[in-house]
């Protein structure tokens, strides 16, 4: 299976990326960014013609919502939602829930998984 995670040096690099993928069968697409980012991106990509259908299908932001602020975190958030993903875990984590929602449906696997990590 193809992963595919979206992370440039600035939203109108993203944008072509996202334009570049459409059309591409990939099991997982993410993309970095703030709020502001996504809806900047995806108005220049609407207005460019870029289907919302595709649009809607990649994870915006990336990453399970842990909260995570260094790159380091975002990158362990990033790739246990890919984990997730290739687990069949697809309606916990898909994009059409917002953050505060995603965060409460997955709030039990989180604890489980804090109680086994080891120190």
């Amino acid at each position: 299976d193809t992963y595919v995670i979206i992370v440039t040096r600035g939203h109108v690099l993203d944008a072509d990326v996202v334009k570049l993928v459409e059309g591409m069968t990939a099991a997982y697409m993410g993309m970095i960014g703030s709020r502001k980012k996504i809806a900047f991106v995806r108005e220049r990509l609407l207005g460019q013609g870029v289907s919302a259908g595709h649009i809607d299908r990649i994870y915006q932001p990336v990453g399970l919502p842990i909260r995570a602020e260094t790159p380091e975190e975002i990158a362990v958030s990033a790739m246990a939602e890919i984990e997730a993903m290739s687990k069949g875990l697809t309606d916990v984590f898909h994009s059409q829930f917002d953050e505060e929602t995603r965060a409460s449906k997955y709030k039990g696997w989180v604890e489980a998984v804090r109680r086994t990590r080891v120190s």
